[in-house]
C-alpha cells in the first residue's frame, strides 16, 4: 500500500490581515482619539452648565421657600456640588420643583403682624 500525502496547508484559504498599517493606522487612532476628546468636551460642558444653573437657583431661593417647602439648602448644595452630573440633574428634577410648588406664606406672617 502506498500513503498518501495530502497537503492540508494548500486547503486552506488565505484571509489577508485587513487591519490598517504604517500612515492609514496613525490617522485612524488620531480619529478615534479625537471623537473621544469631542464627546469628553461636550458631557464636561453639559455637566458644568447643569452644575451652574442647579446652583445658581439653589442660592437665589430665600430661606423661608426652602423652610416651607422641607427640604434643606445645605444638604441640596452638598449633593450638587460633590455627587458630580448627577448631583445637579437630581437637584433640578426633585427640589426644585418641590421650591417652586412650595406653599406661600400668609402675607400677615411676611409683615410680623
Amino acid at each position: 500500500m502506498t500513503a498518501i500525502a495530502i497537503d492540508t496547508r494548500a486547503a486552506t484559504p488565505y484571509l489577508p490581515d485587513h487591519k490598517p498599517h504604517g500612515a492609514a493606522a496613525k490617522r485612524k487612532n488620531e480619529m478615534e482619539v479625537g471623537v473621544l476628546a469631542a464627546f469628553i468636551l461636550l458631557f464636561s460642558l453639559v455637566g458644568l452648565g447643569l452644575l451652574i444653573v442647579a446652583l445658581v437657583d439653589l442660592v437665589k431661593r430665600p430661606a423661608d421657600v426652602w423652610n416651607r417647602s422641607g427640604h434643606n439648602q445645605i444638604v441640596w448644595a452638598l449633593i450638587v456640588v460633590f455627587v458630580g452630573f448627577i448631583g445637579p440633574m437630581l437637584y433640578l428634577l426633585i427640589a426644585r420643583p418641590a421650591l417652586e410648588s412650595a406653599p406661600i406664606a400668609d402675607a400677615s406672617a411676611l409683615s410680623g403682624r
